[in-house]
């Protein structure tokens, strides 16, 4: 999550590089592709709502959700991610193609984003109940100071790599992390019931859905 989140501060710092930098655009106009982003997110919100209905009509039903079910969003946006940032990166490196194909691209990466942060967060809700404070304490602290550091060397590995080469540094790193969320849905409930700080309960769910 703290990537995720250092990644949505990084993009402040992208855009005016890729839109202005590159296509020398004026500041009030090189922003205008953030709008993108804007779109991205409730597209995100649309999914994440569409998500509450189907988990609302299986509890409605009385079927007892696991936490790993809140990482159906976070696979999506897992595999969305390093995709949309290959898209933004090599298209927002030449100049030849046509503004609007970067901006797509930002809305769909703007929407993986979306997807991971709130699938995790969620997750880490699920699975720690009556710690889970202490939980998103300590994420909200990674995270941060990620997005306080992105700022800082965003505009100088993209000078270095250009936006093609840094867009692709993050879009590997992505990949890597990808297959997490699919790791923790086939192996979080072995996981939970190994952990001293999984409640008592969820440490009981855990052993059911684990010999399931």
């Amino acid at each position: 999550m703290a990537f995720v989140f250092t990644l949505y501060y990084m993009l402040f710092s992208i855009y005016p590089i890729v839109f202005q930098d590159m296509r020398g655009w004026n500041s009030g106009v090189g922003q205008l592709p953030l709008m993108g982003s804007v779109l991205g997110a409730g597209l995100g919100a649309v999914i994440v709502s569409l998500d509450t209905r189907r988990r609302m009509c299986r509890s409605k039903s009385r079927e007892e959700l696991p936490p790993e079910d809140r990482l159906l969003m976070a696979m999506i946006g897992g595999v969305g991610f390093p995709i949309t940032m290959f898209w933004f990166a090599w298209t927002g490196q030449f100049n030849s193609i046509h503004w609007s194909v970067p901006t797509i691209a930002g809305v769909f990466l703007s929407a993986s984003l979306l997807l991971i942060f709130v699938a995790l967060t969620n997750y880490l809700l699920d699975t720690y109940q009556h710690l889970a404070s202490s939980a998103v304490a300590a994420n909200i602290f990674a995270r941060s100071l990620g997005s306080a550091t992105a700022p800082l060397f965003t505009s100088f590995m993209f000078e270095a790599l250009d936006v093609g080469g840094g867009g692709s540094l993050i879009a590997g790193v992505a990949v890597l992390l990808a297959p997490v969320p699919f790791i923790f849905y086939r192996y979080g409930s072995r996981i939970r019931a190994r952990s001293k700080y999984v409640p008592t309960g969820a440490t009981e769910t855990a052993h059911l859905y684990s010999a399931a």
